[in-house]
C-alpha cells in the first residue's frame, strides 16, 4: 500500500515537472540594467552571509516576441489564374456550354453564336397565355391568414375572433 502511494505521489511529482510552462505570470525585465542592479546589490549585501546563488531573470527570446508586421512571413503570391473559356457550345436551347474548368454553364457567346436572340422573338410571339394565378386551398389560406394576424401583433384569442 505505501509503495502504490510512492509511486503515485512520485508520478504526480514527474508529471508536474514536466508540464509546459509558457511564462505567464513571469515578468519579463525591460532593460538588463534591472538584472545588473539586482545582481550588485546582492552581492554587496550577501558579503557577510554565504553566497547565495540569485535566481537569474528569463530573458526575452526570439519565441517570446511578436514578430512585427515587417518581420512576418509573407506567403508567396499565387501566379494569377486564367479564365475558364468556351470548349463546346451545347446542343438544344442557346446558351449552355462546357467550359475549360470541366464546368457546364451558361455563355453568351453560345447564346448569341447559336440563335439566341430568334429563340427568344420565337418564345414570345408563339401566343402562349400565362396561366392564371391559382388561389391556395382554404384550409392552406386559413392557415395563412392566422399567421398574418398573429405577425399584426394580435393576441391568439383576438385572431380566433376575427378569423371566426
Amino acid at each position: 500500500m505505501k509503495y502504490a502511494i510512492s509511486i503515485i505521489a512520485v508520478t504526480s511529482l514527474l508529471l508536474a515537472g514536466c508540464s509546459h510552462n509558457d511564462g505567464a505570470g513571469l515578468e519579463t525585465p525591460t532593460s538588463s540594467a534591472s538584472t545588473s542592479s539586482q545582481t550588485s546589490s546582492s552581492s554587496s549585501t550577501s558579503s557577510s552571509s554565504t553566497n547565495t546563488p540569485v535566481p537569474a531573470v528569463e530573458q526575452a527570446t526570439e519565441e517570446n516576441t511578436v514578430p512585427s508586421p515587417e518581420q512576418q512571413v509573407q506567403p508567396p503570391a499565387l501566379a494569377p489564374v486564367a479564365e475558364p473559356t468556351v470548349v463546346e457550345c451545347l446542343e438544344g436551347t442557346p446558351g449552355p456550354a462546357l467550359w475549360s474548368d470541366g464546368t457546364k454553364r451558361y455563355s453568351q457567346w453560345c447564346f448569341d453564336s447559336r440563335g439566341g436572340a430568334q429563340v427568344l422573338e420565337n418564345e414570345s410571339n408563339a401566343g402562349l397565355v400565362p396561366p392564371a394565378p391559382q388561389q391556395p386551398d382554404p384550409w392552406v389560406q386559413g392557415q395563412i391568414d392566422w399567421a398574418n394576424c398573429l405577425e399584426a401583433g394580435n393576441t391568439e384569442e383576438d385572431c380566433r375572433q376575427q378569423l371566426n
